[in-house]
């Protein structure tokens, strides 16, 4: 979660005052959420849709780009009682654990290995992935009805592989074999069981913090003075 705050100096005591009263406090919020809207829409476009930025997340689905949103908080006490602070991250929905444990992964980097088993079944091959790069079926192939839905559809056949480093074996179609005259060359796979997959670090959020940041900042002010004094 990233959080932007506004710094208002140079306040007069009386605005500080009327800063605080709850008639302020609500046009204060309803023209922060505009903002926030706009800058939402940049920071998914440039930072969860494969940005040119190098912690700019790649997309697949969608499902996490669309799940990014925002949070305006006041405070009531302290230091910035009054000044509305803005917060992006995922705070809804389904996937709200899920995603926000993506996020975790990605901003910590290193490895993610298999929760049960010895391997990870890594979709590469055409019939395992959708055009947009999403995996298709579960690597589990059903041999019998009632025939799963996410399960692969054809027969695969794993070939093991000899000094691959994390990568055990590929998992290639049995039909693909058959037709390369049982011929293990050039044949693609479509799985690769992998002992673990790296990912590398990102940190989408912090990126848009640092970029937007002052921006953000900036048009906050701008908003505070012009409710307060009109």
């Amino acid at each position: 979660m990233a959080s932007i705050r506004g710094r208002v100096k140079g306040l007069k005591q009386l605005e500080r005052t009327l800063l605080n009263t709850e008639g302020v406090r609500k046009k204060v919020k309803v023209e922060v959420e505009k903002l926030a809207k706009e800058f939402l829409k940049k920071i998914q476009q440039n930072f969860f849709d494969g940005g040119p930025s190098d912690d700019a997340m790649g997309v697949r689905t969608g499902q996490l780009k669309r799940a990014i949103g925002f949070q305006v908080v006041t405070r009531k006490t302290g230091n910035f009682r009054g000044i509305p602070e803005i917060r992006y991250g995922v705070f809804k929905g389904a996937g709200k654990s899920k995603f926000n444990q993506i996020l975790a992964k990605f901003k910590k980097g290193g490895f993610i290995k298999p929760a049960s088993g010895s391997t990870l079944a890594v979709p590469v091959g055409p019939r395992a992935l959708n055009a947009n790069g999403s995996t298709r079926f579960n690597a589990r192939r059903a041999t019998r009805p009632p025939y799963s839905a996410s399960a692969y559809p054809g027969r695969l056949k794993s070939l093991p592989v000899r000094s691959g480093g994390d990568v055990v074996a590929r998992l290639v179609d049995y039909s693909d074999l058959q037709a390369n005259n049982w011929d293990q060359r050039g044949i693609q796979a479509e799985y690769l069981l992998m002992r673990k997959v790296r990912i590398p670090k990102k940190n989408p959020l912090g990126a848009a913090s640092k970029k937007y940041g002052k921006d953000i900042k900036d048009r906050m002010t701008e908003i505070l003075l012009k409710v307060l004094r009109g």
